[in-house]
């Protein structure tokens, strides 16, 4: 039996990093000061007031609306536009301030969450939020309900109450992302308990899960109010649940139990987010290696397969059921839902895309990308002295052989969309970064080797983990320093709406915002882009160093709030260009 105080450790080494910290970037009155400058703030009742007229409109549009699609966009980019100018102008950005975060997609699933619960009927039950699963969207949902039973947070159905409190709206994002710690300590559990498997060495098998748990996407990751750490979770736990399978298997047991959870489990992680449907490759995979040599076992095999696939079905479409009554009898519903999110990732040449994908993932995954390509290298050379493995050793590495299809999956479909994508786009890579974690416990088997690699590893691991301090939470302070609150000019150019996530707070009445089309911020310049004029902004906030979209301004600013210089990983992230 696998001693269980590795694992207790690993969870607690996880808890340690990811909870301090996790109430960063949260709305705040304390920048009222900022947005109003010397005037009166406004009201909850006062905002809502002036924008009763879009909220009329946005209510008569709404039911073929995906929850994260702009009720009221800017339909025209081309040109130059003052986002500022009248008073609902201001109360649109002043509510932004008030309700959303400073990373970009945490707020939908509580607009998503709201409008369920003003719709009727059984559209009660319907987040229009599909890419994010049902197994996020209605736990997320239930831990509200149960917060606000306890008396930690409040639930209204009163806007105007969040937009006078909006460190009350924002416990609902603390309440999100603690949800998002516990799948990530799940992922630490599993790593832990596959590795030891492999290795047999119980602190070796610790300081993996150690150096997974505290790469900068793990740790951002489980910080944020989003699913994708916790569909990584569920890759992981698929795998534990298949390999008990093959461990049953070849004991000369049925272990169908384990088949039929590993196939829950694999749906349930397609379930909890669209990308990562990739679990299902887990199934066969399962099959595969479990399949024996004589025929009543490939029957038992191929038995299990069906049984299995047929759970993860039945798991995806009960936990996500009307993505697929949408899809069937109301898909322009879905194609806004969806379209919006396809919108945002496009391929773009296999060069550019691959030059992408290394650099989000040399800043995301750090050491383990390391480890990947060494863990190829050394396979293929022990492969080729002494060829494939034998059974025993097969049996050994069957959870990360279970990982790998999927993990391959994933990888080439990352590559193929990395193209001009932010720095926070390695979530998608977390799958990756696990399978390079089990990578580094097979390089550290019982075998050759295993001395020296075992000491090469506390040495890496212990500079490792000594230099993460750098990253650790730090608890962010309610103003902002930047050029865009220094009295440098009144017109201020921007490349994206006003929110927390993409601006400072700024005056909104005294300072004239100029939303500039976004294929301007593509040269290195902005003034290489526009037609330079005496009424053009004299500064600029945009995106860090976009020249050849190589670096982020996105996942750069959101943790540079909260990690001490992860913005040194990826560049500025707000750079002022003074013009004449």
């Amino acid at each position: 039996m696998l001693r269980s105080h590795y694992l207790i450790f690993s969870c607690l080494f996880a808890l340690a990093i990811y909870l301090p910290g996790i109430d960063w970037g949260l709305p705040s009155r304390n920048i009222d000061r900022q947005l109003f400058g010397d005037r009166t703030p406004w009201t909850g009742e006062e905002i809502l007031a002036l924008l009763e007229s879009d909220d009329a409109t946005i209510s008569q549009n709404s039911s073929t609306r995906g929850a994260d699609v702009d009720a009221n966009p800017i339909l025209d980019r081309s040109q130059p536009i003052v986002v500022n100018a009248t008073d609902r102008q201001r109360a649109e950005i002043i509510q932004r301030y008030r309700l959303m975060s400073r990373q970009p997609d945490e707020f939908i699933q509580f607009k998503s969450l709201a409008e369920m619960a003003g719709r009727d009927g059984i559209d009660r039950l319907d987040p229009r939020l599909y890419q994010y699963g049902g197994l996020w969207m209605y736990p997320v949902g239930a831990l509200l309900k149960v917060g606000d039973f306890l008396g930690v947070i409040e639930l209204k159905s009163d806007r105007a109450y969040y937009l006078d409190h909006p460190e009350a709206f924002g416990r609902f994002y603390v309440v999100a992302r603690l949800y998002s710690v516990f799948w990530g300590c799940v992922a630490v559990l599993c790593l832990t308990w596959m590795a030891l498997r492999m290795t047999g060495r119980g602190w070796v098998s610790v300081g993996i899960a150690m150096l997974f748990a505290t790469s900068p996407m793990v740790m951002a990751s489980a910080q944020e109010a989003k699913p994708h750490l916790a569909g990584c979770a569920m890759m992981l736990v698929a795998c534990v649940c298949g390999w008990k399978w093959i461990d049953a298997r070849q004991e000369h047991r049925r272990g169908l139990r384990w088949a039929i959870l590993t196939g829950i489990i694999a749906g349930g992680a397609g379930a909890m987010v669209l990308s990562a449907v990739w679990a299902a490759l887990i199934v066969p995979t399962m099959a595969w290696l479990g399949r024996g040599t004589s025929k009543e076992s490939r029957r038992a095999a191929w038995q299990a397969f069906m049984i299995a696939s047929a759970a993860g079905a039945v798991t995806f479409v009960v936990s996500n059921p009307f993505l697929v009554f949408n899809t069937l009898f109301r898909p322009d519903l879905v194609a806004s839902n969806l379209g919006n999110s396809a919108a945002m990732y496009g391929t773009s040449g296999i060069g550019r895309s691959l030059m992408h994908a290394v650099l989000i993932l040399r800043s995301g995954m750090d050491h383990m990308l390391t480890v990947l390509l060494t863990a190829v290298v050394i396979g293929l050379w022990g492969w080729v002295r002494k060829g494939m493995p034998r059974s025993t050793d097969l049996a050994r590495v069957s959870g990360w052989l279970l990982v790998l299809p999927t993990a391959t999956i994933a990888t080439v479909v990352f590559v193929m969309l990395a193209g001009g994508k932010p720095m926070e786009y390695a979530r998608f890579g977390l799958i990756l970064s696990a399978s390079a974690s089990l990578g580094l416990a097979w390089m550290l088997r019982d075998g050759a080797w295993t001395t020296v690699w075992t000491i090469a590893f506390w040495v890496v691991t212990a500079v490792f983990i000594g230099s993460r301090s750098e990253y650790m939470p730090i608890r962010l302070s309610d103003t902002h320093e930047s050029p865009a609150t220094q009295p440098l000019s009144n017109r201020i150019g921007i490349y994206y709406e006003p929110a927390p996530w993409s601006l400072p707070p700024v005056d909104v009445f005294e300072r004239e915002l100029i939303l500039y089309p976004r294929q301007a911020a593509l040269g290195p310049e902005p003034s290489q882009n526009l037609n330079a004029t005496r009424e053009d902004p004299k500064i600029f906030i945009y995106p860090s160093n976009l020249s050849s979209q190589l670096r982020s301004w996105q996942w750069g600013e959101e943790i540079s709030w909260r990690l001490n210089r992860w913005n040194r990983a990826v560049g500025p992230v707000v750079q002022s260009v003074h013009r004449d």
